[in-house]
């Protein structure tokens, strides 16, 4: 048990925390942004096809699937020419004894990709699947998606409307290194 001054000085530590932590901002509205795609039966929203695709066939298994081209990707349907697209293990596929992810890079890089972000970016957070989904799998979605060829997570996409040789990216320790995000983010 702390007493005298060590009290006082760790009221004070955890009183200068409570006031970083308050003056974040929420990812609420760039969540909502970044999940566009609706089931046609139920309106739940999805972040991208393979995820509808998935709940129709969990919980709508007698509606017939609707091709991916009647869905437009999040960045077609928007009227600026860059979005961010985070691409690292997120929510979904975090350990449930302990709440982190998996992943020691993505958990490292999370917060300082938070800091860094401009407040008009679009970060889309797009999960890769659990350990046994990702690690060993050359057929996973996103490492054989002809733009997004996903090698390492985390990996911060800059996505550019204009097409892929636009794009802009970090890979794995990139995305903790504080000047290469300020830099992705100003440009």
């Amino acid at each position: 048990m702390a007493r005298g001054k060590q009290k006082e000085q760790a009221r004070e530590k955890a009183q200068k925390l409570a006031e970083a932590r308050s003056g974040g901002k929420s990812q609420l509205e760039a969540r909502a942004k970044g999940l566009q795609l609706k089931c046609p039966v139920c309106k739940t929203p999805a972040a991208n096809y393979k995820v509808v695709v998935q709940h129709m066939e969990a919980k709508h298994p007698k509606e017939a699937i609707p091709p991916e081209t009647a869905f437009q990707t999040h960045c077609e349907k928007q009227d600026y020419t860059v979005c961010y697209v985070r691409l690292l293990n997120s929510t979904g596929t975090k350990d449930p004894s302990t709440g982190v992810s998996w992943c020691p890079d993505c958990v490292r890089a999370d917060p300082l990709i938070h800091r860094c972000a401009r407040p008009d970016s679009v970060l889309v957070e797009v999960p890769v699947g659990t350990r046994s989904e990702y690690k060993g799998r050359p057929d996973n979605p996103y490492k054989t998606h002809p733009r997004i060829q996903l090698k390492a997570i985390p990996t911060l996409i800059k996505w550019s409307v204009t097409g892929s040789d636009d794009d802009k990216r970090l890979v794995e320790y990139e995305c903790a290194n504080e000047d290469a995000l300020s830099e992705l983010f100003s440009e």
